[in-house]
């Protein structure tokens, strides 16, 4: 089915809300969807005429998206949110601040030491990513995510023990 115009036009109107449930389901967070979603169509309207050639447009849109949520979250600077890890520590303790600063210091130093795969996942797992959320972002087997979070936080006992 060739999407050129009008067609392509109605194609992105009809296919716009399926796209950012994915992503935000994908990223977690509605404005960062909201953006992806708007990178894509604005990608697919500009380069309509290279796209009228494919046969299964939806899969190309569904896989845009996909890369689209998946750059998003690689361009993330923020290694370790402090609300994934510190939600139980009073914050007028200046005792347990302090304690809090140096484990997140040496969680960020034990999470650059690791692999960028294995940190996002970790990550993505601490904020409250389903496997299939985790495997779909990352590109890597549910299995594998399984194993990867289970060696870093095996890695970060034998840490801990040696500190």
């Amino acid at each position: 089915m060739k999407h050129t115009g009008i067609g392509l036009e109605k194609f992105i109107q009809s296919f716009y809300v399926a796209m950012l449930t994915y992503a935000t389901r994908s990223l977690g967070n509605i404005d960062d969807a909201y953006d992806v979603v708007q990178d894509v169509c604005l990608n697919l309207w500009r380069k309509r005429d290279v796209y009228a050639c494919y046969n299964n447009i939806a899969a190309l849109c569904y896989k845009m998206v996909q890369n689209g949520c998946i750059d998003r979250l690689r361009a993330v600077k923020s290694l370790v949110p402090d609300t994934a890890l510190y939600d139980y520590v009073d914050k007028n303790d200046p005792a347990a601040q302090l304690e809090r600063e140096e484990t997140r210091t040496q969680l960020c130093s034990l999470l650059s030491t690791l692999p960028h795969e294995h940190s996002k996942a970790f990550i993505m797992r601490m904020q409250g990513y389903e496997f299939e959320e985790i495997a779909a972002a990352t590109g890597l087997e549910q299995g594998n995510i399984r194993v990867i979070i289970s060696r870093v936080r095996k890695h970060f006992r034998r840490s801990v023990e040696v500190l």
